[in-house]
């Protein structure tokens, strides 16, 4: 292989005039200089291949596929060490670290002088986003812009910025609540496009999966909705409960509620389970109170999502995400999430019951742990995890207080909030 091949510019292809048998095979590589020159062309062009599928449509599938095609057809075309960098940095992106750290490794220690060997050992240089902080900034802006519901102004602002940045900032995330937006607005063509694109773009996102499983829903909404539109639903008595026995056979009574209504409007059905029995050679840890709230760590307790400045098509997103993953994760412990408004910029998703307050803190971290997987889409900036009583979630309801009831908490539990 001639030496030199980064400064390789292919010909142009000639015009064959001459369509002789003798004509025809000149332009076929029969001598070693021929089948050098066309060899390298090959390889050139699948290198080629790689970095656009990398850099222009970050398809790092593709891209990975191109450069270990031409690492096995040409081993030795590796373009000092550049072809293992890439090759580094599409299986970082696929989360296989394996294979990521394997060509790392090739590349340093086969290449210890090589300008790409400073990129591995600083990844942070091969990220268009990290080059420009100004540019970060401005779609970060524009992510939150679709979050807090300003829809006209976050499309126009994308719009603008990827006239100046191209799509080298766009995440996943960003990418979702977009196909979120268009489907609010019932425009589903523009939404399949745009999930289309995580599934292609970012296929080592958790995102992807999520994205298929939409696309197939949207492609079937017509379907569904006639389907649940003509599906007759006789809903549950708003004041019945449904109590669980400990009994192998679950009877389901509708029981008459002698409560009075919840000042805070809960669309939610309650599950009755026994108390357990506590040891009375133990001290139960007391009460607490700032002569508003009272925290009663051996009452039932709810854990509380409070999302702030999220708009309600988000909020229906991450309720029916939270939904799905206490039902795939707690389906023993029939856990109920439902939606609640604190305020005019927070929002409240409530999983309940849990019988003391140690249960709920400890379903609240492992939900704390695995959120920013499950909704990945949205800024952990914009929710956070508390427990509550049905008490001081109904005071709250009414005074609006939550700073007092969060400094009562804190309190009671420090350290745990």
């Amino acid at each position: 292989m001639p030496a030199d091949v980064n400064n390789f510019l292919p010909p142009p292809i000639p015009d064959q005039k001459d369509l002789t048998v003798k004509g025809l095979l000149e332009n076929v590589p029969l001598t070693r200089d021929k089948l050098d020159a066309s060899n390298t062309r090959v390889a050139r062009s699948l290198f080629e291949l790689g970095k656009n599928y990398q850099e222009r449509l970050e398809d790092y599938a593709s891209a990975a596929d191109a450069y270990e095609t031409s690492l096995k057809r040409f081993p030795d075309s590796l373009y000092a060490g550049e072809l293992y960098l890439n090759l580094s940095f599409c299986y970082r992106k696929l989360g296989n670290n394996e294979k990521a750290d394997y060509y790392k490794n090739l590349l340093v220690n086969r290449f210890a002088k090589s300008k790409f060997t400073q990129l591995a050992l600083h990844p942070e240089a091969m990220e268009p986003s990290k080059k420009d902080p100004a540019a970060t900034r401005r779609y970060e802006d524009i992510y939150n812009l679709f979050i807090e519901g300003h829809f006209d102004q976050a499309v126009a602002e994308k719009k603008q910025a990827d006239s100046v940045y191209g799509t080298n900032y766009w995440s996943p995330q960003l990418l979702y609540i977009q196909a979120v937006y268009y489907i609010k607005k019932r425009e589903d063509s523009t939404a399949i496009t745009i999930l289309q694109q995580i599934m292609s773009q970012y296929p080592g996102s958790p995102l992807k999966g999520r994205a298929a499983t939409m696309v197939d829903v949207l492609k079937r909404r017509k379907q569904i909705e006639n389907y649940l539109t003509n599906l007759h639903i006789q809903r549950e008595k708003e004041d019945t409960e449904i109590v669980v026995y400990d009994d192998p056979h679950i009877i389901r009574h509708a029981v008459d509620s002698t409560e009075h209504p919840a000042a805070v409007n809960r669309d939610r059905t309650r599950i009755t389970v026994q108390k357990a029995v506590l040891d009375s050679s133990k001290k139960a840890p007391p009460p607490v109170t700032n002569g508003t709230f009272t925290i009663d760590p051996l009452s039932s307790q709810e854990v509380m999502m409070v999302l702030t400045k999220v708009d309600p098509v988000y909020i229906s997103e991450a309720k029916n995400a939270m939904a799905r993953y206490t039902e795939e994760n707690f389906y023993t412990q029939h856990i109920t999430v439902t939606r609640d408004t604190l305020d005019q910029d927070r929002q409240l998703i409530l999983f309940s019951e849990f019988p003391t307050a140690d249960d709920a803190i400890k379903f609240m971290n492992r939900l704390k742990h695995d959120a920013p997987s499950e909704i990945s889409w949205l800024p952990p900036a914009k929710y956070a995890f508390y427990i509550i009583s049905g008490a001081n979630l109904d005071l709250l309801g009414r005074n609006k207080n939550l700073q007092s009831y969060l400094d009562l908490l804190n309190k009671k539990f420090p350290g745990k909030f």
